[in-house]
């Protein structure tokens, strides 16, 4: 009985999120790599700074990665399925480029 209600709740959750990463444009994907970006940069300023717990840190940007990952989970997804809200050419190329650079930025933020 429980795994039935698990599997209902998770593939009520994954629907939902195809749902809402399925509506997402270019320009939605590169806003959130944008903000991510700033996000992992004030980390990185923290700490140079040295102000503040070196774990602390390392936690929001591991929160942070993960973040961006799922993300780019998404796009990936939706660009691998041809959804009519991704385009190609350059904005689309610009796109992944930017969410490349998004993850591995945050990705450097972890190792601080």
């Amino acid at each position: 009985m429980a795994n039935k209600v698990h599997e209902a709740v998770s593939g009520n959750l994954n629907t939902k999120l195809n749902k809402f990463y399925s509506r997402l444009t270019n320009t939605t994907y590169i806003l959130l790599s944008i903000g991510s970006l700033i996000v992992s940069e004030v980390i990185f300023a923290l700490a140079w700074e040295g102000g503040y717990e070196k774990s602390l840190l390392s936690f929001f940007a591991f929160v942070i990665f993960s973040y961006t990952a799922f993300n780019n989970y998404f796009f990936f997804k939706n660009l691998n399925n041809n959804n009519r809200n991704i385009k190609g050419g350059l904005i689309g190329g610009a796109t992944v480029l930017l969410v490349i650079l998004a993850l591995l930025f945050s990705f450097a933020m972890t190792i601080i």
